[in-house]
């Protein structure tokens, strides 16, 4: 994914806490779950970052809109 600018982008960090031993499932499970989410209207990416001490997952993600990123809210029940 390309880290852009731009008026109406939003930009979402979720950082994740996990265990060493579950890091990577972890990151497999949110992979799966983009797989189905690039496919939305709006949805222009995510970037993944794993620390190195396999505490942390951090989550990057841009939509095009806030509107877009809402409406995604509203069909997946996520109010």
């Amino acid at each position: 994914m390309l880290i852009t600018s731009g008026d109406n982008l939003v930009t979402l960090i979720n950082v994740f806490e996990t265990k060493p031993e579950q890091q990577q499932a972890l990151i497999d499970q949110w992979t799966r779950f983009t797989e189905v989410v690039k496919h939305e209207p709006g949805y222009l990416g995510t970037a993944l970052h794993k620390s190195t001490d396999g505490t942390r997952v951090i989550n990057y993600a841009h939509w095009r809109s806030q509107a877009d990123f809402d409406a995604f809210l509203r069909r997946h029940g996520a109010d």
